[in-house]
């Protein structure tokens, strides 16, 4: 446990040296009666439509929240806008066991900031969420934004049907010289598919189309890692008889190799990482009550998520939560001069922190939760704890 103590009170360390050091965008918003206001940003590149943001009004200025109940707007330069409206909106799931069995979608009316993706004769403007996706358009004839209606549900015959009504109103309001009966008939309700469709209604004048692009974050797809450090292991056997035998401590040498895979989303601050791990364990015990030994060799095969927390440019924390589960082999367990066989192979908790300089140099410190290496035994039972430190250099990053 003081362990897990350790590394909690380092997380959040990490947390408050990050959130000194934010970075925000040069921006602006508009308050319910109408005032402009330009101010800095925090830009957290939302996955999913906010309901506030986060705002200072210059560099030395306190940071604030702005909240949707008080803000008609905001937007950063020509990267991202996004407006508030009450307005209708059907969130029918398209998850199975979810999905409801009629045709017509169900509204409720709700205040929302929806994301303009692009602003011209026509507006298309986007509401994602966890569990869905939503477009919304305007025009000169269509001033408060409409759903586009895309839903999927049952029928009764126990298949799934479609709701297309979208490229009906597509037809509707957009159909021209430019915009054709076939380029809607083939539009997927899709981002890309529905922008592409605005593009060309609006036309090439981009003073009369503007398209809201986010800032393109220089990152990394995919890194390798090569990883080495030492094992710091606590191992204590009991007994529902007996009592308890304390192993102490051992050090041990660790050597893996990391692979990280960076999510396309949040300013790359989010991974997936899988590190096959070798480690060891060797240490004997003698008393008046006998010989217990406890060896081993395994590989652990962790698989978690990464959040990275920005120092600057170069210099960022990381924490980890992973599932590890590991393989031991060459293994034996003597207690009190009690042969019990091979060591097990099982699950565990890791939990880490650390940093990394450059994109290339790492330090890490970590915790692996208690497991039980010879849970089947009867009488005996034990509680084994590691604490790490990791030293890393990446050898190879995909961009």
């Amino acid at each position: 446990m003081r362990f897990v103590s350790l590394i909690v009170s380092l997380i959040l360390m990490a947390s408050l040296s990050s959130n000194a050091q934010i970075k925000f965008e040069s921006g602006y918003f508009i308050t319910s009666q109408g005032e402009k206001i330009n101010c800095l940003i925090k830009d957290k590149d939302w996955s999913y439509n906010p309901t506030e943001f986060i705002y200072k009004l210059n560099d030395t200025s306190e940071i604030k929240t702005a909240d949707i109940s008080a803000i008609a707007e905001f937007g950063v330069g020509s990267i991202l806008k996004y407006r508030r409206f009450t307005i209708n909106i059907d969130r029918s799931s398209e998850l199975l066991g979810y999905m409801t069995d009629y045709y017509e979608p169900n509204f409720n009316k709700e205040q929302l900031f929806l994301k303009v993706l692009i602003e011209g004769k026509a507006t298309l403007y986007q509401y994602e969420s966890a569990s869905l996706t939503r477009f919304f358009f305007s025009n000169d004839s269509v001033t408060d934004p409409q759903q586009l209606v895309y839903k999927i549900y049952y029928t009764s015959s126990n298949t799934t049907g479609e709701n297309n009504t979208y490229k009906q109103q597509l037809l509707n309001n957009l159909k021209g010289s430019e915009v054709s009966e076939k380029d809607i008939d083939h539009c997927h309700y899709k981002k890309a598919d529905l922008l592409k469709i605005f593009n060309t209604y609006n036309g090439d004048d981009q003073q009369l189309n503007i398209v809201y692009v986010p800032k393109k974050i220089k990152r990394d797809i995919f890194d390798i890692t090569l990883r080495a450090g030492l094992d710091f292991s606590f191992l204590n056997l009991k007994n529902q008889y007996l009592g308890e035998v304390g192993m102490g401590s051992q050090t041990n040498f660790r050597m893996g190799i990391e692979a990280e895979y960076i999510l396309p989303f949040n300013k790359n601050k989010w991974s997936i990482i899988f590190e096959p791990t070798f480690n060891q364990y060797n240490k004997t015990l003698v008393s008046t009550y006998g010989t217990t030994s406890i060896a081993y060799q395994g590989i652990e095969f962790p698989i978690g998520i990464r959040y990275y927390l920005f120092l600057n440019d170069r210099s960022k924390f990381f924490i980890n939560a992973a599932l590890g589960y590991t393989v031991r082999f060459n293994s034996n367990t003597e207690i009190l001069s009690d042969t019990l066989g091979n060591a097990n192979s099982n699950f565990n908790l890791i939990l880490g922190l650390g940093y990394k300089y450059n994109n290339r140099f790492a330090i890490e410190a970590r915790y692996d939760g208690a497991e039980d290496l010879i849970s089947r035994d009867n009488y005996w039972y034990s509680q084994s704890n590691t604490f790490s430190f990791i030293i890393g250099y990446t050898i190879f990053k995909k961009p």
